[in-house]
C-alpha cells in the first residue's frame, strides 16, 4: 500500500483515475513529483551529508551519459550500489571516514564506464559509398 501511494505521488496526475483512493486531490499534481523528490533529498542530507547526496545524484548520471538509453538507469544503479559496496568496505579496513571514501570511490568508478562502454561497443557499419 505504501508503494502505490508513492507511485502516485511520483507521477502526473493523468495517470491516475479521479476516483483513486488517494485522501486528497491535491497529491495528484503535475508538480508532486518534485516535492516528493525535494523532500527526499533535504531528509537525505540531513541524514548523510551534502557531499555523500550529491555524488550519488551526480556521478552515476554523468557516467552513462554516453550509453544508449536503455543500459542507462542499470548501469547507474551499479554505479550506486558498487561505489557503496566498495567505499564502505575500503573505509572499514583503512579506518577512514565512509562519506569521503564512498564520494572518492564513485568519482574513480564513473570514468571507467564510458570507457568500457566505448571498448565494447560493436563498431559502425561503414556508410556506403555515394
Amino acid at each position: 500500500m505504501f508503494w502505490r501511494r508513492c507511485r502516485v505521488l511520483s507521477f502526473s496526475w493523468h495517470y491516475f483515475p479521479p476516483h483513486s483512493d488517494l485522501p486528497s486531490p491535491i497529491i495528484r499534481t503535475p508538480f508532486s513529483g518534485y516535492l516528493l523528490f525535494a523532500l527526499a533529498v533535504t531528509a537525505s542530507v540531513q541524514l548523510v551529508g551534502v557531499y555523500l547526496v550529491f555524488t550519488s545524484l551526480i556521478v552515476p548520471a554523468l557516467a552513462v551519459r554516453s550509453l544508449r538509453p536503455v543500459l542507462r538507469l542499470p548501469v547507474a544503479y551499479a554505479i550506486g550500489a558498487l561505489g557503496y559496496l566498495l567505499g564502505l568496505a575500503l573505509s572499514a579496513h583503512f579506518d577512514l571516514p565512509s562519506g569521503a571514501v564512498v564520494v572518492l570511490v564513485m568519482a574513480a568508478i564513473a570514468p571507467v564506464v564510458p570507457w568500457l562502454a566505448a571498448r565494447w561497443a560493436k563498431p559502425s557499419p561503414p556508410e556506403p559509398m555515394p
